[in-house]
């Protein structure tokens, strides 16, 4: 579910970061009338269509692991505290 969400946004964030490297907005940046589709635009002019899913394998490996690695701790912490609620009298 994790790799599915960042599947789906990832042309997005692509844009976002560069708009952050050109300093949209900034000054002696492009002009603030520069939007997140003027940005779209160029990345897919410059590089067609796949541009904007340029780094998405590294992505999905890194948000596999850390989604693997997030449950295994929610799992784990999840029974030591069970497991240490069950000798409190209020639970009994």
């Amino acid at each position: 579910a994790g790799c599915l969400a960042w599947a789906s946004i990832y042309p997005l964030d692509v844009v976002k970061s560069r708009m952050q490297a050109a300093g949209a907005g900034a000054p002696g940046g492009p002009p603030r009338a520069a939007t997140w589709l003027h940005f779209a635009r160029a990345v897919v002019a410059e590089g067609g269509p796949r541009a904007l899913f340029a780094g998405l394998q590294p992505t999905l490996l890194r948000g596999f692991v850390m989604d693997a690695v997030t449950f295994l701790g929610y799992s784990i912490a999840a029974r030591t505290l069970t497991s240490l609620g069950k000798g409190n009298a209020v639970h009994e």
